[in-house]
């Protein structure tokens, strides 16, 4: 009978990842010696400087993996980027991939199919002109947002907008406020159809459960033209509001939403 002799090798490093992405996978690394956004970005050894570098060198179906460090950048994702994904290391720790521009939103996303994970993103001050300095913006379709840390510094921030979005995933994500008024976790926008919001921890938003103010914040709210939001197994504590939906100036219906299991 012949002998069955079985191979396994495990490598947990970037330097050997092999890209199964349709596209390919760019490499992003400040505190490499040698980044650099005139590298090809194809390996760890050969890294992009900046996350824009490498998305301005990337197209549709490509990963581009951040490595840990602050990156102070405002990142942008074009129409066009049709399943992009951009893949921190991780969202805590010692190998934490930090999103923190010194004003302005950290990352927003006008593409569709865009995946988003394993970063903290910071909202610092507002940009000049800009009515919602948002840590995450979003439009387009299908976005899944997943396993990040999102924190709002500044008076009248929203962590995640979803503006006319369509069927977005944002799940396993802790969403902070610090207590600054005017702000929302989540606001589910004008337009947006059939979203999930589920498994997130949500707080801070706003000056705290209570205090006797004027309504000032919500861990989540929804605008009166978004539909089939559902909305399940969130933790939202100690925000000034727990969810809110903004009310009609006339009678209308609420279309299909569902808030689940808080």
């Amino acid at each position: 009978m012949p002998a069955i002799i079985q191979f396994t090798m495990r490598a947990d490093i970037d330097s050997l990842y092999v890209s199964r992405d349709a596209g390919g996978t760019l490499f992003v690394d400040k505190a490499f010696a040698g980044a650099s956004d005139d590298n090809d970005g194809l390996s760890a050894t050969s890294p992009k400087l900046t996350v824009g570098g490498a998305i301005n060198a990337a197209s549709s179906g490509w990963k581009v993996r951040i490595a840990p460090g602050n990156y102070t950048e405002n990142i942008v994702v074009p129409a066009g980027y049709e399943g992009l994904v951009l893949e921190g290391r991780d969202r805590l720790g010692v190998n934490r991939t930090t999103i923190s521009p010194a004003s302005g939103i950290p990352i927003e996303i006008n593409s569709n199919n865009v995946e988003i994970s394993q970063m903290e993103l910071i909202a610092n001050t507002v940009a000049p002109g800009d009515a919602h300095n948002s840590v995450l913006y979003l439009t387009g379709l299908n976005h899944k947002i997943h396993d990040l840390s999102i924190i709002g510094n500044s008076d009248g921030c929203w962590g995640v907008w979803l503006d006319d979005t369509d069927y977005a995933d944002v799940h396993d994500c802790y969403i902070d406020g610090g207590y600054k008024v005017d702000g929302i976790g989540v606001f589910i926008g004008n337009d947006s159809i059939s979203c999930n919001v589920h498994n997130n921890y949500i707080t801070k938003w706003g000056s705290g459960v209570g205090d006797g103010g004027a309504n000032n914040g919500y861990g989540i709210g929804r605008h009166i033209n978004a539909q089939r939001t559902l909305i399940t197994e969130n933790d939202i504590l100690d925000n000034f509001v727990g969810i809110y939906y903004y009310p009609p100036p006339g009678a209308t219906d609420i279309e299909g939403v569902s808030i689940i299991q808080h």
